[in-house]
């Protein structure tokens, strides 16, 4: 009798601690969706600015692509979170399996984003470029892979209709989750090694001549980039390893995810109005601060260059500043 008593009383904790962890959990993303939302208010004069007068090109599409899919995986992420009648595997596994692929579609798209900026940074080089989209589709497919199998592993608790207390998870495969960063943690660094070894190879070639200030930035803020999404990656994989499988693991996903869009929007903002300011002192688009990153026919074909459109910037958007 006692023992059944002890085993009672270990459930209720249990159960206890689990709807904490929800609470937690959905704290983190209710602050996340407000974040985005100062984020977006405050970029919006940059986005009409340096974004919508320039021609449609695969940065600026993809810009787009983060900056207003993050709001839809917010809504999603609502649904999930926010539906407080929902209790029980039967009612919580499709929101939350909806919510857990749209967080890496979300991280997909920001991913998307840093390729581009790999192959850009290569000088269109088409030997990178098949590179890139072997490692985009192999690690993304392996992603996918194993997230369908974490969504099968989760369990929710069947609490009584008063509770409203929502998705509560009482059981997930943690190690499958990790490995999902640990692989976003891999392709971060992969186009990382990529764009340091093209710095190295571009000064060699150049015999160690002084870069363009734009390609500085380029280069500057893709390791930024890097060190800020790695360091929320580790921290993901270290809650994986340590919280317990009551749902807390999940504390770090909703907050990496948002950050995650955060930082690849302003990314891109912060590189066109560098471009921007350059033009607004009077140099002209194709000179050899700009030239590193720019199409021009100005160059000969073996010149090392990339893309125009990735930061192509409207002669108007300098009348801003």
């Amino acid at each position: 009798m006692s023992s059944t008593a002890a085993q009672q009383a270990a459930a209720i904790q249990a159960l206890i601690g689990a709807m904490k962890a929800n609470r937690t959990v959905n704290y983190a993303a209710i602050g996340m969706t407000a974040l985005i939302t100062a984020d977006y208010l405050h970029t919006l004069p940059k986005e009409v600015r340096l974004m919508w007068p320039t021609k449609l090109s695969v940065p600026k599409v993809l810009f787009f692509l983060v900056r207003y899919y993050t709001f839809v995986h917010s809504m999603l992420s609502a649904w999930h979170h926010g539906a407080v009648a929902l209790t029980g595997d039967a009612a919580c596994y499709q929101p939350f399996t909806v919510d857990a692929y749209s967080c890496l579609v979300t991280h997909a798209l920001c991913e998307a984003i840093s390729y581009v900026r790999a192959y850009a940074f290569s000088g269109r080089n088409r030997y990178v470029l098949g590179f890139l989209i072997v490692l985009f589709v192999s690690i993304h497919s392996v992603e996918f892979y194993i997230l369908a199998k974490f969504v099968k592993t989760v369990k929710f608790a069947t609490l009584p209709p008063p509770v409203q207390a929502g998705c509560v998870a009482i059981k997930g495969d943690n190690k499958a989750l990790s490995l999902i960063f640990e692989l976003i943690l891999v392709s971060l660094a992969t186009v990382t090694i990529l764009m340091i070894g093209t710095a190295w190879w571009r000064r060699r070639q150049s015999h160690g001549a002084e870069a363009g200030s734009l390609l500085k930035l380029f280069y500057r803020d893709g390791i930024f980039y890097f060190i800020f999404l790695s360091t929320l990656a580790v921290a993901n994989i270290i809650f994986d390893h340590t919280a317990p499988s009551n749902g807390l693991q999940f504390t770090m996903v909703q907050i990496q995810v948002h950050l995650n869009g955060v930082a690849a929007g302003r990314l891109l903002l912060h590189l066109r109005e560098w471009a921007a300011k350059v033009i607004m002192r009077g140099k002209p688009v194709a000179d050899t601060t700009l030239g590193d990153l720019e199409l021009s026919s100005q160059y000969p074909q073996s010149y090392p260059r990339a893309p125009r459109v990735f930061i192509e910037v409207s002669k108007n958007t300098s009348q801003g500043f």
